[in-house]
């Protein structure tokens, strides 16, 4: 999985950022309205899954992608995908596998520019939550490794 968030904090000037800085939910509302333009042109270029811009669990923001036809976890045979990619089923499994790493490119692509940061699952508990570290980390990275 992989999770990209991100938290704002606006500088207002000063010498000092901790001190001068705030939230600012004009600007953050801005952001995430031109982030979802850039989604929406993304989106159509997109067979198999859909990229949207969430509110994060706490706080910041979060890409979510949903595989609107999952050929990894639902059998499609021949005329489904047919019926549904007007291809061969051979074909729209190439086509998906392909759209997976399409995805990725542009999602690290879109954080870079918008200043998101990765985070992988290092855990989970049995009440379903899950307990996220940054990518960045190495340590992290093993542990998400592990776990996976």
């Amino acid at each position: 999985m992989l999770l990209l968030r991100r938290n704002v904090r606006y500088h207002r000037g000063g010498t000092d950022l901790e001190d001068d800085s705030y939230f600012d939910e004009i600007a953050c509302a801005e952001d995430y309205r031109e982030i979802g333009k850039d989604l929406e042109e993304i989106n159509k270029s997109l067979l198999f899954h859909k990229i949207e811009v969430r509110d994060g669990y706490y706080y910041g923001t979060q890409f979510y992608v949903e595989a609107e036809h999952d050929l990894d976890e639902y059998e499609y045979d021949n005329d489904d995908c047919h019926y549904y990619f007007d291809c061969c089923r051979s074909v729209a499994y190439r086509k998906y596998s392909a759209e997976k790493r399409k995805v990725i490119r542009l999602l690290n692509k879109l954080a870079g520019h918008w200043g998101f940061q990765e985070y992988v699952c290092v855990g989970r508990f049995s009440n379903g939550e899950a307990f996220y570290e940054l990518a960045s980390n190495p340590r992290a990275r093993l542990k998400a490794a592990a776990i996976a």
